[in-house]
């Protein structure tokens, strides 16, 4: 079975949101990147989370996208 590769990066990034009228607001924050990468000579499966820092630090943003790429299956592993 192959394993994850995960890179991680914080810095500034731009975000768009609704604020509480509804309206859309652009800015930039400080905000955490996570990408996960799984390959093989058949496949290549990407997968990546991104959040402004402090929503990252109150979800538990690392530890909740470990868990979430550890549920992933591929049928070629599966056997199918």
């Amino acid at each position: 079975m192959e394993t994850w590769q995960k890179i991680t990066a914080t810095g500034s990034q731009n975000f768009q949101y609704y604020d509480q009228q509804g309206e859309v607001k652009k800015e930039i924050q400080f905000g955490r990147y996570l990408l996960y990468l799984r390959s093989t000579d058949d496949y290549h499966i990407m997968i990546a989370w991104r959040a402004s820092l402090p929503v990252a630090q109150q979800v538990l943003l690392e530890k909740l996208a470990d868990i979430c790429v550890g549920t992933v299956r591929v049928a070629q592993e599966e056997g199918a």
